[in-house]
């Protein structure tokens, strides 16, 4: 309707189509796109209003009227987004798996803050993810090779990470989603033992990756010989790598970390889910995610946020209102 009475060319028309777009391909629950679909709709009146195109203004309101009560009328039958506390970025306060980011790193925990992402938080599931994860962060000789491949041809990050997730994938290792999906039929115990599957699995990959990006990125400097008893994968990391950081500084770490746990529905995200609701394995949800994460427009993410981390590591700061 803007592109065919030639509205476009207004500079603020023009940024209020983009955010139009960005919030009709969202999946925002039904208050959030509410509110963002009414701020938009008042600017863009304001605005149409101003050039004089009072009918398109009358039309326009009318559609994103529609779509509200679209999204009010389908979540009234109960067919809500997957994941309906989301995690965003409103006003200036981050929320994650609908929690405030303040309580999220509360305890500057990476286990214990990425459980409560699955709704877990019990000692077994702990036990099982520090276990998981200290296992996949061990790279055996083939999986060195692949990233002494990937420095050596100059692979990006996505093509490195996905052929490590193919390795483990064809391994045989990994069984459907299907195989933890929690069951009525079943008793307390076998589903918790399920879910306990799922945690061993997901930590598993996390200790694989952090691993394998943490050696393709300081080469011959990762040795795991460093970690000392009982550290979490940030502070692993960190030692790994031979960084000497203060308590503050790993702090930081974790909190920019655990800020990117869950990205809420974007791009990699959904793909991920998507792929789990079709009952893949672990490993191809994650090769999807990664390879649509490598289109154009977000390219380089991964890079970009390990860049900026060394940066400010090597900085010597100490960030106290990050």
């Amino acid at each position: 309707m803007l592109a065919a009475h030639s509205v476009l060319e207004d500079p603020i028309i023009h940024e209020l189509h983009i955010r139009i777009i960005d919030l009709v391909n969202s999946n925002h629950n039904q208050q959030l796109f509410n509110e963002r679909a009414k701020e938009i709709n008042r600017q863009l009146k304001e605005r149409l209003c101003s050039l004089g195109n009072i009918r398109l203004s009358q039309e326009i309101t009318g559609v994103i009227v529609s779509s509200r009560e679209l999204i009010q009328g389908t979540n009234s039958h109960n067919t809500r987004p997957v994941e309906f506390a989301q995690s965003r970025v409103q006003d200036g306060s981050i929320s994650l798996g609908g929690l405030v980011m303040r309580e999220f790193v509360r305890e500057n925990d990476y286990y214990v803050a990425t459980l409560l992402l699955m709704n877990e938080n019990s000692p077994d599931a702990l036990t099982a993810a520090k276990k998981a994860y200290s296992e996949g962060s061990q790279l055996n000789a083939k999986e060195v090779e692949i990233i002494e491949r990937a420095q050596r041809d100059r692979w990006a990050i996505p093509e490195t990470l996905t052929t490590m997730l193919v390795e483990q994938q064809v391994r045989g290792r990994f069984p459907s989603v299907q195989e933890y999906e929690h069951l009525p039929g079943l008793s307390p115990i076998e589903n918790q033992r399920r879910k306990l599957g799922a945690v061993r699995d997901a930590y598993f990959l996390i200790g694989k990756l952090f691993s394998s990006i943490a050696l393709f990125s300081y080469e011959g400097k990762y040795d795991t010989a460093r970690v000392s008893k009982n550290a979490d994968p940030i502070t692993a990391l960190l030692q790994a790598a031979g960084k000497e950081c203060t308590a503050a500084q790993i702090h930081a770490v974790h909190t920019i970390a655990l800020a990117h746990s869950s990205h809420g529905l974007n791009s990699g995200e959904l793909t991920a889910q998507l792929a789990g609701s079709v009952r893949a394995t672990f490993p191809r949800a994650l090769i999807a995610a990664f390879n649509i994460r490598s289109g154009v427009l977000h390219s380089g993410a991964i890079r970009e946020c390990m860049q900026q981390t060394s940066t400010y590591l090597r900085s010597g700061k100490e960030l106290r209102n990050i």
